[in-house]
């Protein structure tokens, strides 16, 4: 079987592991209550791998990406999905205050939860997103969100000073097209911000499911946006690192206890790193102890030249 790059566009990529249809499924099942099975189609395995070239790593096929029916149930079943406080959020007004531009674009604005937040300084703002109830909500609250595609505004000549996506990248199946197309719509000079879930962080330490097909489709780190950058002479002018989330540390804790006793079955070391967990949860109580371990997010600022 030849897997080819959704990004080199060639077959320099290595199979890392390989998933049964049926345990994903399952897997959802139980953990979540929701039934992916029609995403999956027919496809019996799902391989992860990764672009030698790119150092991406992405789910393939990569049809299998989540329907909007998916994303519906997870923000119906978990208030948290659609969260409108995120550190991404802060990070982003912050900097887009700063750089002042005239006009901004969000790709997947959701709820429009950071819409909300740059509207009073940035003139002209969109949002795009296609969920039906976010888009709802985002008409009941008058915020400047509308089902668009890319092809209608690349076709209507729009263009912005600054694009910005949190958490959207990495659900993408063309992730070239998804960059290619922003580029189309970014002014010469402009800024292209980008938020994901960093794979280095603290969630390398086990299979997170919300990361996996259907929902994720692409799992990325600073090394495939310095690809990314180079590929397209942007100029790569920020990074930055979410520290870990208060709401995070137990999900922390418990994969470095489950990582543990993978490797280890001596019982007194178990009770002995058992102890240090509870220990080292209590540390992480303090801002200054999770400042020190890397959490989720990942956020880059770019500039097109």
């Amino acid at each position: 079987m030849q897997v080819i790059s959704p990004i080199t566009k060639n077959s320099n990529v290595t199979i890392v592991k390989k998933y049964s249809s049926l345990y994903l499924i399952s897997q959802w099942k139980e953990l979540f209550g929701i039934d992916v099975s029609d995403d999956f189609k027919s496809v019996d395995e799902v391989y992860f791998c990764e672009c030698n070239e790119s150092k991406i790593r992405f789910y393939y096929p990569l049809d299998i990406a989540g329907s909007d029916k998916l994303y519906k149930q997870l923000s119906e079943k978990y208030e948290w999905y659609y969260g409108d406080e995120k550190w991404e959020f802060e990070i982003s007004s912050k900097i887009v205050k700063k750089i002042s531009p005239k006009s901004l674009l969000e790709i997947g604005a959701g709820k429009g939860h950071f819409l909300k937040k740059v509207i009073p300084f940035v003139k002209e703002t969109l949002g795009i997103e296609f969920n039906q109830d976010a888009l709802l909500y985002a008409s009941k609250e008058k915020l400047p969100i509308k089902n668009f595609t890319f092809s209608q505004l690349i076709e209507s000549s729009a263009s912005y000073d600054f694009i910005v996506s949190f958490e959207v990248f990495e659900h993408v199946n063309d992730p070239l097209s998804f960059v290619e197309n922003s580029l189309k719509l970014l002014n010469d000079n402009g800024y292209m911000l980008i938020a994901v879930p960093n794979r280095d962080s603290f969630i390398k330490y086990g299979e997170v499911l919300l990361d996996m097909p259907p929902h994720h489709m692409l799992s990325l780190s600073l090394d495939f946006f310095k690809y990314l950058a180079t590929k397209f002479d942007l100029d790569l002018e920020l990074v930055e690192y979410e520290p870990l989330a208060i709401y995070h540390i137990d999900f922390y804790i418990n994969l470095l206890r489950e990582r543990f006793r993978s490797k280890v079955q001596s019982t007194t070391l178990r009770r002995g790193f058992d102890l240090f967990c509870k220990c080292y949860k209590l540390l992480l109580s303090f801002d200054i102890f999770r400042s020190l371990v890397r959490g989720q997010t990942i956020l880059v600022v770019m500039r097109k030249k």
